[in-house]
């Protein structure tokens, strides 16, 4: 404390006069106030943005690991990660599906997948173009960890028999029936009719571009001999775990069991994909950890500029105010008091920014989300963040103006400002 701050007042006593002074400062100088206030809200919608993505994205992750299957490992032949399925090489056999159910430990089924895109369907008096049309085991609700929303699973019967059957997908049963029980009617699927057996429920997933809600299941043996596939090779096989425990190890075992049965050398890469739900979760994250250093970096740098400016913006108005500073001080006012004034007019901005940068980011956010371009998650960490970022903003960017401040001389600087 310096000598003429010795018996004043404490700044905590006249903190509420110091605040309301600091409020009116903001209204009387309400060009530079906007000015500050739109730097960090620009700064703080960024990483509202940012923080909301994150989350929304780990949501995701873990919601698409759910639906994939805990327990579950797929088998995609080829080894092409940015293929569509349809148009991967067919390396995978039916010998695969039964040696794989049979001589895999742990391994309580393996169904076979046989996949055709685009197929016209035709039922309830309407025409509708399935984007796919999948062909697999009995029991397909178990199977792929996917319920029925009415009717009935395929039976072992049915795949021995290649029944005529079928279950829809929610949108599918909705652009061929509407809003009517689609079970029991008749779906003809490019010439070859089929009996309804059961709707499956909405999944809302898009997957390398196709509604997985758009499809009909068959029975892989009836999608062979009615539709004149390939009796040789599968498009994938799905396998299922008796529990969800040491899936790292399941996949491992599927990897060398199945270069076995390709008879791959050791130094030939595998000529076939394993997918399981952790391999799922740390893509995501991979992805996440890309995007969010990228997107950091990005906010950091609009924080800072919103910085910069309120820095410059208080380092002009200590410079223009001086005559009311030195006048402050002649009648008593300590450096910490003047120092309070404008680190609390700092921290009304930069909130009054967090909170515009708030509504921005999340109008921005919902906007990505109806584009299909983000999922959003609200939650305290996004509000967290905002009004984190404003306080630091407020302390390293404000202190430096308002220490030049309390420093002054009272008579120095009402000799300067006037």
């Amino acid at each position: 404390m310096s000598a003429r701050d010795k018996g004043r007042v404490p700044v905590l006593a006249v903190l509420p006069r110091v605040l309301r002074l600091a409020l009116r400062t903001i209204v009387v100088f309400r060009a530079r106030s906007v000015f500050i206030v739109l730097a960090v809200a620009f700064g703080v919608a960024a990483l509202t943005v940012i923080v909301a993505a994150m989350e929304g994205a780990g949501r995701k992750a873990e919601e698409l690991a759910d639906t994939f299957g805990p327990s579950a490992i797929f088998v995609a032949g080829g080894n092409l990660m940015y293929q569509p399925m349809g148009n991967r090489p067919r390396t995978l056999t039916w010998n695969d599906v039964r040696r794989v159910g049979s001589e895999l430990p742990g391994a309580v089924s393996a169904q076979p997948f046989l996949l055709r895109e685009k197929m016209p369907a035709s039922g309830g008096g309407r025409r509708h173009l399935v984007a796919s049309v999948v062909g697999t085991g009995e029991n397909y609700r178990a199977t792929w960890n996917w319920p029925l929303a009415e009717g009935e699973d395929f039976t072992a019967a049915d795949v021995q028999g290649g029944a005529g059957v079928c279950l829809l997908g929610s949108m599918v049963a909705r652009g061929l029936f509407g809003s009517r029980s689609p079970v029991g009617d008749v779906v003809v699927l490019d010439r070859v009719p089929l009996v309804v057996r059961g709707v499956l429920q909405p999944r809302n997933i898009v997957a390398a571009g196709v509604e997985q809600d758009d499809r009909i299941v068959l029975p892989a043996t009836t999608m062979v001999r009615r539709f004149n596939l390939d009796r040789t090779y599968l498009n994938g096989i799905r396998i299922n775990f008796a529990s969800p425990e040491g899936m790292d190890g399941n996949a491992k075992r599927v990897q060398a069991l199945l270069r076995v049965l390709h008879d791959r050398q050791p130094d030939e890469a595998d000529d076939f994909l394993v997918v399981s739900p952790l391999v799922v979760l740390r893509f995501v994250s991979f992805l996440k950890g890309g995007f969010g250093v990228f997107l950091g970096v990005t906010a950091l740098a609009a924080l800072l500029v919103g910085g910069f400016i309120l820095a410059n913006l208080f380092h002009l108005s200590v410079a223009e105010r001086q005559t009311e500073i030195g006048m402050k001080k002649a009648i008593g006012a300590t450096d910490a008091a003047i120092l309070m004034q404008f680190l609390a007019e700092a921290l009304y901005l930069t909130t009054l920014g967090a909170m515009a940068g708030l509504g921005l980011g999340l109008v921005i956010a919902r906007m990505l989300e109806r584009l299909d371009m983000l999922t959003l998650r609200l939650s305290p960490a996004v509000f967290m963040a905002a009004f984190v970022a404003a306080l630091a903003v407020a302390l390293v960017f404000g202190l430096q103006p308002a220490r030049r401040a309390a420093r002054m001389e009272p008579v120095a600087a009402l000799k300067e400002g006037a």
